[in-house]
């Protein structure tokens, strides 16, 4: 650790340097990779978000109530990587009513749970890649305008056990297949699970 102004930080920097995977509690003037702050990881072995949080690997987010704008209106956290699971650890991640809370465009084996997502045009949105293989379980998804997850080109993917309310849609698809909904809760929508264009998809035990 170095001693700047009679505090301990993890990493202090000047400028000019890079890197990712790093651990550390305090990070004065330094970003890793792909970070608009801060290190990858904490030291309490959870990650704080922040808006354009890249997802490389598993990650597991801290606890609490976060107030972010998706400046770019391309995700707060941004799946970056294939086979990995994001656990929001119940984190509540609250916007300003545009943008997206996580935005997937095309990685498979991909899991996303445990989020608590408002006030986003969308909750979860994946994009116009083909994905395969996504596991959406245990989600919140609440007050986003257009849709609590929105699902395009998606196939062989799972969404269980997803709580949605306040939104024009609970979960919409496009183009997807083979995909299962089972035992998702979704109120005061004006349509609980919309499907265009969309085949082959089981729904069991969803409450709408």
């Amino acid at each position: 650790n170095n001693d700047g102004a009679g505090s301990y930080y993890g990493i202090w920097s000047g400028g000019g340097n890079s890197g990712n995977n790093n651990t550390c509690p305090s990070t004065p003037n330094w970003q890793d990779n792909g970070q608009a702050n801060g290190c990858d990881w904490q030291c309490s072995g959870c990650r704080q978000p922040e808006n354009d949080l890249y997802v490389y690997d598993d990650m597991v987010l801290c606890s609490g109530t976060y107030n972010i704008e998706d400046t770019g209106i391309d995700g707060v956290i941004r799946i970056s990587g294939y086979n990995l699971v994001l656990d929001c650890n119940n984190a509540r991640i609250n916007g300003t009513g545009t943008g997206q809370g996580i935005h997937n465009t095309f990685y498979d084996n991909i899991e996303i749970r445990d989020c608590q997502i408002e006030n986003y045009d969308y909750g979860i949105y994946q994009g116009d890649g083909n994905s395969y293989n996504t596991f959406y379980k245990n989600n919140q998804l609440d007050g986003n305008d257009n849709a609590g997850i929105y699902a395009n080109n998606t196939q062989t993917s799972n969404f269980t056990n997803n709580h949605i309310e306040n939104s024009w849609v609970g979960i919409e698809l496009h183009d997807s297949m083979q995909n299962n909904l089972i035992n998702n809760f979704v109120n005061l929508t004006a349509a609980g699970i919309y499907m265009f264009n969309s085949e082959n998809n089981n729904l069991n035990l969803n409450r709408l």
